[in-house]
């Protein structure tokens, strides 16, 4: 996991930020660069998650490797971040969310495609605290499950695009699950931090 963080790094989020630096403030780029921000705290905090790698000695780098505390919370700051980002475009873009949601699905649409936003905002500041980050990857890991069922899954059918989001939408959702998970065992340690 560690390697696979590092991977996306160097390939993919120090490739995007300069089309980023280039590009219009929140335009489709900073979507991309968002994305790969998450995969790469996502793979971190993920690799905090699993058991420590076998150490015969304190240091080295396997002392680093298990720093296992920071990779999470590296991750949902990461995740956050990007869901921050993701919030506000929804507001810049309105006609384009509007245009993802389902013609079945109740109420007026550009109400959800709002209303969205603010959850992806509201859900990216709370796992930027430590008090309310276990909550808010609780909360928002379920809703972006819920948009694989009712959004990406059903698009995946009609837009090649859309099955890349089936994928995204899963490994987002279980990014902020599984930091919510681990950082309730922190808490449980009895370590609450107010901020990272």
């Amino acid at each position: 996991m560690l390697c696979l963080g590092l991977l996306v790094f160097g390939w993919a989020l120090l490739r995007h930020l300069p089309i980023v630096a280039a590009d219009a403030f929140l335009a489709g780029s900073w979507t991309r660069a968002g994305k790969a921000l998450t995969m790469v705290g996502g793979s971190l905090a993920m690799a905090g998650t699993l058991a420590p790698i076998p150490s015969e000695s304190a240091g080295g780098w396997r002392r680093h490797a298990n720093a296992t505390e920071p990779f999470v919370r590296f991750g949902a700051i990461c995740l956050g971040s990007f869901l921050i980002i993701a919030g506000l475009q929804h507001f810049k873009f309105t006609s384009l969310v509007v245009a993802l949601i389902p013609s079945w699905f109740p109420g007026d649409a550009t109400w959800w495609a709002r209303f969205a936003g603010v959850a992806l905002i509201t859900g990216g500041l709370g796992l930027l605290f430590g008090r309310t980050a276990v909550i808010a990857g609780l909360m928002t890991g379920s809703m972006i499950f819920s948009w694989f069922w009712i959004v990406h899954l059903p698009r995946m059918l009609t837009s090649v695009s859309d099955g890349i989001a089936v994928f995204e939408a899963l490994a987002f959702s279980g990014i902020a699950l599984g930091v919510a998970g681990a950082l309730s065992k922190v808490r449980q340690s009895g370590k609450v931090p107010t901020a990272y």
